[in-house]
């Protein structure tokens, strides 16, 4: 089978509510596989510039990019890994966290799936960007 008009090709690119039933299998050995490297990432970046972990009133927030994000079901267990290895060096830091895929992804479910998956961290805002990153 071919995809052939523009409204097929968008159509088989959008995500839907199955996708996070379907994250399973090789996809949670994956991500199980990188959670040491992801912390150990944010232990060493506080190594290098320790001034970037400082809290108080002009500091930057922490921000947090998942590029693909897809529905967000697979994104819930490395970000809890980052913003786990960020709180024990700065509790209070801001998170700011971007949720990436291409424009016609259903992000309302990817919010829904991520927010709820971080519901206990404060001081954490979830954003989306919408970019097509096919071409």
């Amino acid at each position: 089978m071919s995809i052939n008009t523009d409204s097929e090709q968008k159509a088989a690119r959008v995500m839907n509510e199955d996708y996070n039933n379907t994250v399973t299998g090789w996809v949670h050995e994956s991500i199980a596989a990188t959670l040491d490297d992801l912390a150990s990432c944010v232990t060493k970046y506080h190594e290098v510039n320790p001034q970037r972990f400082e809290e108080g009133p002009n500091s930057q927030p922490f921000v947090i990019a998942d590029f693909g994000c897809a529905t967000g079901a697979s994104s819930i267990v490395p970000l809890r890994a980052l913003i786990q290895a960020v709180r024990k060096i700065a509790p209070s830091l801001t998170i700011q966290i971007y949720l990436e895929d291409l424009p016609e992804n259903r992000f309302d479910i990817a919010f829904q799936a991520v927010s709820k998956g971080l519901e206990e961290f404060d001081n954490l805002f979830i954003m989306a960007a919408g970019k097509d990153f096919t071409v």
